[in-house]
């Protein structure tokens, strides 16, 4: 009876722990292609802005510098924007951005200036401003490293072992009743 009940148990932990790992790979690969990643709006500037000329130079940064149509410099900074002087690096952004790995959502307008700052390395980490027709201002951040491979390595396995264990605990305490109860 010991061995069934670990052959019943095997049955159950090691397909269920071998689905979680191929889960938990789909799901990592969903979200390094963006999947669950939404733009933000960081709002207008008091002035119609017609293109971006500075973003920082920090990971997951949301400062940004816009110009006018009247010359006028503002910048993004701790949730609002500020009058400031033209930085020494500004420049002048394309109006697309470079399709690279991993995709990102398509903005939600029409856009007018796009920059991006982005890091290869542990880690993939982009973040990404777009200017659109409208005058708004709106960034995506992105970020997927070694650690989200903790998923489908650990987590999704374990999730389907615990499911694998639970199902049979269920199953052999139905058999066991049966027996117990002679039949039915």
């Amino acid at each position: 009876m010991r061995i069934t009940r670990w052959i019943v148990t095997a049955l159950f932990i090691i397909p269920l722990a071998i689905s979680g790992f191929f889960i938990g790979l789909w799901l990592w690969y969903r979200m390094s292609e963006g999947a669950l990643v939404q733009w933000q709006t960081l709002g207008s500037p008091p002035e119609k802005a017609i293109r971006i000329i500075d973003i920082g130079n920090e990971f997951g940064t949301q400062d940004i510098s816009v110009e006018t149509d009247s010359g006028k410099v503002y910048r993004f900074k701790q949730s609002t924007w500020q009058a400031t002087e033209k930085p020494p690096t500004a420049r002048n952004f394309p109006q697309t951005c470079y399709a690279t790995a991993p995709k990102l959502p398509s903005p939600p307008g029409n856009v007018i200036s796009c920059a991006e700052i982005s890091a290869f390395e542990w880690i993939t980490d982009r973040t990404r401003f777009v200017l659109l027709d409208n005058g708004t201002v709106w960034r995506v951040h992105h970020q997927v490293g070694i650690e989200a491979l903790l998923i489908p390595i650990c987590i999704g396995p374990l999730i389907g072992a615990l499911i694998g264990v639970l199902i049979t605990r269920f199953v052999l305490r139905k058999n066991q009743r049966k027996v117990t109860t002679g039949g039915t």
